[in-house]
């Protein structure tokens, strides 16, 4: 009876998480703090109210990932909203977009898309559909 239950266990954990490539190492991910996939993916991006152009180093549906250093990350809180200017490879024009920050970590700043118009929801997704038939260069 007890090694039923551990093994109806361990199959509830696997079916719970999943691994990703993400920004070129494999990570153990919850999947439900996950709304979208993420595709590795590199853009210079513009923060208003900051200086100097960051990185982006993964882009999804959802969201995005922006590298940046210790100065700007300590500026930054959970929740703040920012206005993005960002320049994608599939599309003709600038984009503005407002995003949230999701997280704050050691390398950068997780963010999710708030308030998308249509002309930016469907550059982002044409962006994402053609990088994420892509690999990462080793």
């Amino acid at each position: 009876m007890r090694i039923r239950a551990i093994a109806k266990r361990r199959q509830r954990t696997k079916e719970r998480w999943s691994w990703i490539d993400v920004r070129s190492r494999l990570e153990e991910v919850d999947k439900e703090k996950r709304d979208a996939p993420r595709v590795e993916f590199h853009c210079p991006v513009k923060i208003e109210g900051f200086k100097g152009e960051k990185r982006i180093t993964d882009i999804s549906l959802g969201g995005l990932f922006i590298e940046c250093e210790n100065t700007l990350r300590r500026k930054l809180e959970y929740g703040q909203t920012l206005r993005l200017f960002m320049k994608l490879p599939t599309y003709h024009e600038m984009l503005t977009v407002k995003v949230r920050v999701a997280s704050v970590g050691e390398r950068g700043i997780g963010c999710k898309y708030v308030d998308l118009n249509q002309k930016n929801k469907n550059a982002i997704k044409d962006c994402f559909n053609v990088f994420k038939h892509t690999l990462p260069i080793a």
